[in-house]
């Protein structure tokens, strides 16, 4: 009820007049100003619970944008035959990361999603397949590293690439880059060359311009069915959303009887 008469008031203020109307006088706008005070000052819980309900329309409206985005951009987000899948590819149960090598909070999920894809462990999450995205968005580092994962796909060595550049402390520069190749047994020079091509760069252009497309403001980003997620996701939260994303989408029991 308060916050319904907190509604009124405020729309009452905001009515707009014309030159020639005249809704409220201005004693009476100074009236009803100073009522709305006295009741914040008395009240002040009515403004917190507007607020609260502001930020809830807010994330239901950003939620509802979100989804629309990713059902309009489903194809390129789940089905792109240029992106790395890891864990189970027949798994219906698909996360998408938008990731960047040199991202503090990307380094700490990219340890979450090492642990989720080994399902030799009670810490692996089953009938899971994982999208990624690489994402460059710290400059020329960034995108010299992540043009260097994408070619290391070429020679079937994406994710232990990816494993190496996520461990370096520092950004790596090409030589670097051709150490860690010939650490995983992959042609180095065939490498380098591979990261110019202009087939890598349009990978790389892809990425940027569907994150763009999303709205995507950062790394990491996950997106889960029609759920985007920004920063890092626990691995007991990331459970916790596979396991949710499953029920969803399994027959119910009506179904099974009809």
């Amino acid at each position: 009820m308060k916050f319904i008469y907190l509604s009124v008031m405020i729309v009452l203020l905001s009515i707009p007049v014309t030159a020639d109307e005249e809704v409220f006088t201005s004693q009476q706008k100074e009236a009803l100003g100073k009522v709305i005070d006295d009741h914040l000052m008395k009240n002040p819980e009515v403004l917190a619970s507007a607020l609260e309900h502001l930020q809830q329309k807010q994330m239901k409206e950003q939620m509802e944008k979100s989804k629309a985005l990713i059902q309009k951009n489903a194809a390129q987000l789940f089905n792109d035959p240029d992106d790395y899948v890891a864990g189970d590819i027949n798994s219906p149960v698909a996360m998408v990361v938008f990731l960047d090598p040199y991202c503090g909070h990307c380094r700490k999920f990219h340890s979450v999603i090492t642990q989720a894809l080994d399902t030799s462990t009670s810490s692996g999450i089953k009938e899971l397949k994982i999208i990624f995205k690489d994402l460059p968005i710290f400059g020329d580092s960034s995108d010299l590293a992540v043009r260097a994962m994408l070619a290391a796909k070429s020679q079937g060595k994406y994710i232990d690439f990816q494993k190496e550049i996520f461990k370096q402390e520092k950004p790596v520069t090409k030589e670097e880059i051709t150490k860690v190749a010939a650490s995983l047994g992959l042609d180095g020079s065939r490498l380098l060359i591979d990261m110019e091509s202009d087939r890598i760069k349009r990978m790389v252009a892809s990425h940027r311009q569907l994150a763009e497309a999303l709205g995507v403001g950062g790394t990491p980003t996950s997106i889960i069915g029609d759920l985007m997620i920004p920063g890092e996701i626990s691995l007991e939260n990331l459970k916790a959303l596979v396991s949710k994303y499953k029920q969803s989408k399994a027959p119910s029991t009506s179904s099974k009887n009809s």
